[in-house]
C-alpha cells in the first residue's frame, strides 16, 4: 500500500509540472541585440523552422497566429519610421500584393507601435532601438482574431538593456 501511494505521489508531482509547463509563460533572451521578451503559452517555437542568432519565430497550435520576435543591427542608420515603412510594405508583400490599410500608428524617434490590415490578415508590430540595434516583434492574424491577437499582446513582456 505505502508504495502505491509513493508511485501515486510521483505521478500527481509530474503531472502538476506538466500541466504548468503548458499554462506559465516562456521567455526568450537574445544577448547578441540585449532584449528579453516574455510570451505566453499559448504560442511555441514554430516546428521545421530554424532559431538563428537574430529572433525566434513562434506559432499558435492552429499555426493561424505567427510571432516573430527579431534583433537587427541599424548598420544603415535607419529611423523609426523608415522601419515602419519596411514593415507595412513586408507585409503587403505577404498578403500577395495588397494594400494595407493602418489602423493605428505611433511613430516616435526610436520606436514605433502599428496595426495593419491587408485583405483577411491582421498584423501588429512593435519596434524599438537598442542602442546601435533594434528589435521587432510583429504578429500576423485572421483579421477575425483580432481579440485574441490584442490577448496576445497583452501577455507580451519585453526587457530591453539600453547599454
Amino acid at each position: 500500500m505505502k508504495f502505491f501511494s509513493t508511485k501515486l505521489l510521483v505521478l500527481a508531482l509530474l503531472a502538476s509540472n506538466w500541466l504548468y509547463a503548458q499554462t506559465s509563460p516562456h521567455t526568450y533572451c537574445n544577448n547578441r541585440f540585449g532584449f528579453c521578451v516574455t510570451y505566453p503559452a499559448s504560442v511555441a517555437p514554430a516546428e521545421g523552422l530554424p532559431i538563428n542568432g537574430d529572433g525566434i519565430i513562434l506559432e499558435n497550435e492552429s499555426k493561424d497566429i505567427n510571432v516573430n520576435i527579431s534583433g537587427s543591427h541599424n548598420v544603415m542608420d535607419w529611423t523609426a519610421e523608415k522601419i515602419y515603412t519596411f514593415t507595412k510594405e513586408d507585409f503587403e508583400l505577404e498578403a500577395g500584393g495588397v494594400e494595407a490599410k493602418v489602423l493605428s500608428s505611433d511613430i516616435t524617434a526610436d520606436s514605433f507601435d502599428a496595426i495593419f490590415q491587408a485583405g483577411d490578415r491582421i498584423e501588429h508590430s512593435r519596434m524599438w532601438t537598442i542602442g546601435e540595434a533594434f528589435l521587432i516583434i510583429t504578429v500576423i492574424a485572421p483579421a477575425d482574431k483580432q481579440d485574441t491577437l490584442d490577448e496576445l499582446w497583452q501577455a507580451f513582456d519585453v526587457t530591453l538593456d539600453k547599454q
